[in-house]
């Protein structure tokens, strides 16, 4: 097969809504998506929600770390965080160094550059 790609195996996640949900409650949806099946599960990483209503605002990586020890095998991470700004990438990359050290190869970082509902409320351009 000279040069070609093998594709990759398909993996199914189960995305927690962060921005709408309390923490305990997103714990319970993340072991029933363990319990069904699901091979990765990401979270927003939202300083302020979506939502007007019931909304939520958690810290994802505190989150991650709870979800991490408490359910086994799954992958968890961000979608995404932001590596200008509201988070330095020295930092980024120390707490997901740490999470990986306690849970290898099952945390994962999407990065973004941010924006404004997530920045200004930090005192951000």
């Amino acid at each position: 097969m000279g040069g070609l790609l093998m594709p990759l195996p398909i993996q199914y996640g189960y995305r927690v809504e962060a921005e709408r949900y309390q923490p305990d409650i997103l714990l319970e949806y993340a072991k029933l998506a363990y319990y069904a099946g699901f091979e990765f599960i990401p979270t927003g990483d939202q300083f302020h929600s979506w939502f007007h209503n019931r909304a939520a605002s958690q810290f994802s990586w505190s989150w991650m770390s709870a979800a991490a020890a408490l359910i086994p095998k799954v992958k968890f991470g961000t979608i995404v965080s932001s590596c200008i700004g509201r988070y330095h990438p020295g930092l980024l990359a120390q707490a997901f160094a740490t999470m990986d050290v306690m849970f290898p190869g099952r945390i994962f970082l999407a990065l973004g550059t941010g924006e404004a509902m997530n920045e200004t409320p930090l005192g951000y351009p």
